[in-house]
């Protein structure tokens, strides 16, 4: 088939895909258009590489120390403009504060993180990947501030995975000069889609086949959802691509996670489970524990060859001694994401060339903001989880979902520094994690009523069909207030 074929028949595709899962009336806000676009530019490349491929611009430099000390113009201004209309909605919808107030952890991390500035051996840098880590911190925010959360957080990701799942396919079979690669040592062929290595692709593949499988599995068991046929076809098809995906990259850890938390997603919706909390903490102990044993206690090793894996985790085992004994304060560390600058950079990259990453997300944490930044994520982890269990317990069917990523997160970062600021399990982290304040109170119209309760009489407010967002004044409130215990006194 011609590449402009595919292209057409790639879009019809889409179209269908979204056509699918269309919903009669739209419950998200438009909004969520901007999230959206910085999801689709975090899992794939940066505008200016889109720029380039597409031929309106000039390569991105190919020196790795030249384009992150540079950076780019173009991918700076598009995330200014995202930044700003998140913020002009976030205050026009009042959340703003709020927000920031029942995350106290997240708060503390950036507030830390720009600290660093102070130590920091690249200052400048630090604070432009600060603002980076803000916008993005913003635009989940915006997310959050939907009226229907776990509805916004779920439509993300599936609207994301239609756009991401079939161009990689695209690009792999019909414009290999994009969607694939060759290593630089063996030479081999590996496919990275719309990403920029084949570990990136395994980790979109990771999320957005969790998506896929949890909406396939709640069409599945629930027999009277409208539409179910369709929906049930649409996320079969985004999920049979993804395991063609899986098979093509080749990313051990991408596929380990996907496996583990389909395991969760299947049992944490099962009747048996969901009504007895203590099983659900255990089985999420139980499944971050036997990865972490497999890598790291030197038990099941044999399972690491079967994948295709030695023991040292391809290298891996060997750089973290490394890159510990290049922090020379394991306090504070080096700066908000500035390890990998200078002569730091040049130093790991004599021993693997194109090195720009620890392997595992809480040694990158430790090596940029010391042990006081991974306290401080100890403590986002730890409220994030209570976070999703709480939500768990009021909904297991949306609680799982988040509770698959959560773990999927976890794990990867056993291997894969999937906690810096500019990867896509970072963004989904947030998203997982963060708390979402509680509605504002709401007046009433209408004077309190009394009601009749057998012998004994009972006072309460009355709450009308469709409550009030009128302003009230305080005189207004503290005579109501007296009125109502008169009429409370006299009876």
């Amino acid at each position: 088939m011609p590449p402009i074929v595919a292209s057409c028949v790639f879009v019809i595709i889409v179209i269908g895909l979204f056509w699918l899962d269309r919903d009669p009336e739209p419950r998200v806000s438009k909004a969520l258009i901007l999230p959206l676009i910085w999801l689709w530019l975090t899992s794939s490349r940066s505008v200016t590489e889109w720029v380039a491929i597409a031929g309106f611009g000039a390569k991105p430099s190919s020196s790795q120390e030249t384009m992150y000390m540079e950076g780019s113009p173009l991918d700076r201004n598009v995330l200014i403009v995202l930044m700003f209309l998140a913020i002009v909605i976030l205050i026009k919808r009042r959340k703003l504060e709020s927000l920031f107030r029942v995350n106290a952890p997240i708060v503390a991390f950036f507030l830390f993180a720009a600290m660093s500035v102070m130590w920091s051996d690249f200052p400048d840098i630090t604070i432009r990947r600060w603002i980076k880590g803000m916008g993005c911190l913003l635009l989940v925010m915006l997310v959050l501030s939907e009226k229907e959360v776990d509805l916004a957080i779920r439509k993300l990701f599936v609207w994301a995975g239609f756009l991401l799942i079939p161009h990689s396919i695209l690009l792999i079979k019909y414009y290999p000069a994009i969607g694939r690669s060759y290593n630089r040592w063996t030479w081999e062929m590996s496919v990275i889609g719309v990403t920029t290595h084949k570990n990136s692709l395994g980790s979109i593949c990771q999320v957005y086949g969790i998506a896929f499988l949890w909406h396939f599995i709640a069409a599945y068991r629930d027999r009277d959802m409208p539409n179910r046929k369709r929906h049930l076809l649409a996320h079969g098809i985004g999920l049979a691509m993804v395991v063609w995906l899986f098979r093509q990259a080749n990313s051990v850890t991408a596929q380990s996670c996907f496996m583990l938390a389909s395991a969760l997603l299947i049992l944490s919706t099962m009747k048996m489970i969901n009504r007895r909390r203590p099983l659900i903490h255990a089985m999420m102990l139980v499944l971050t524990l036997i990865p972490f044993i497999v890598l790291f206690a030197g038990i099941g090793g044999g399972a690491i060859q079967t994948m295709g894996r030695d023991s040292s985790l391809t290298g891996r085992k060997d750089i973290w001694p490394r890159v510990i004994a290049l922090v020379d304060n394991p306090v504070i560390g080096t700066g908000f994401e500035s390890f990998w600058l200078g002569d730091r950079l040049r130093v790991m990259q004599e021993y693997q060339l194109a090195l720009n990453e620890a392997h595992n997300g809480y040694l990158e944490v430790w090596i940029c903001l010391g042990w006081i930044g991974v306290l401080i994520l100890g403590v986002l982890i730890v409220k994030g989880y209570r976070n999703i269990t709480a939500l768990y317990y009021r909904d297991p069917t949306a609680g799982s979902f988040r509770m698959a990523i959560f773990l999927t997160v976890i794990v990867s970062s056993f291997t894969e520094a999937a906690l810096r600021s500019n990867s896509l399990s970072w963004v989904v982290f947030l998203l997982m994690t963060l708390s979402i304040p509680e509605s504002q109170p709401v007046e009433f119209s209408r004077a309190p009523r009394i009601r009749e309760d057998g012998p004994r009489r009972r006072y309460e407010p009355v709450s009308p069909a469709v409550p009030t967002r009128t302003p009230v004044s305080r005189l207004t409130r503290f005579s109501g207030l007296l009125s109502y215990r008169e009429r409370a006194v006299s009876h």
